[in-house]
């Protein structure tokens, strides 16, 4: 299990960024260069409570070095890794490093039952943070939704796409 981030998720094929919906996300030169050759799934993130500033600074063709300063790229997967979700997450562990300033993974931990899962839930959402994500441990990568990955909120809400106004 991992804190569910409100970020902008993030793709990175090894050369450019995409938003989920296959959009291009335009970074500064200097802050794409610390990213590593290998395909990447995450979060663009810059800290709880931080949506809205993240969204405006990452949807901008021209980027804004400055502004870009204190996003991370919170990685929880490798599209091209193999095996399942353990042992893609320590194949990423030795191609990210601990040094690296601007990609982080997401800390992961075996969810021991629903008491567990009930202590992380209160240290995530009373620090104002979303929920909690639960994977199996021996899934394989998904570019979707799946049972073998799981948000849990203690709130409600849905996604919908506005067709019309």
């Amino acid at each position: 299990m991992s804190e569910k981030l409100d970020g902008v998720r993030c793709y990175w094929d090894g050369s450019t960024m995409f938003t989920r919906n296959g959009n291009r996300i335009f970074a500064p030169k200097e802050w794409v260069a610390k990213l590593p050759d290998v395909a990447l799934d995450g979060e663009l993130w810059s800290g709880r409570d931080n949506f809205q500033q993240i969204v405006s600074t990452v949807r901008r063709n021209e980027p804004d070095s400055e502004k870009w300063k204190d996003i991370k790229f919170m990685v929880f997967d490798g599209p091209s890794c193999k095996g399942g979700f353990a042992k893609r997450y320590k194949q990423l562990e030795s191609e990210i490093g601990k040094d690296n300033s601007v990609v982080k993974l997401i800390e992961q931990a075996a969810c021991k039952g629903k008491e567990h899962l009930e202590q992380w839930m209160d240290k995530i959402c009373g620090g104002k943070g979303e929920g909690v994500m639960i994977k199996d441990p021996k899934s394989a990568y998904e570019h979707k939704r799946s049972w073998s990955l799981l948000k849990v909120k203690r709130f409600e809400d849905a996604e919908a796409k506005v067709t019309g106004h």
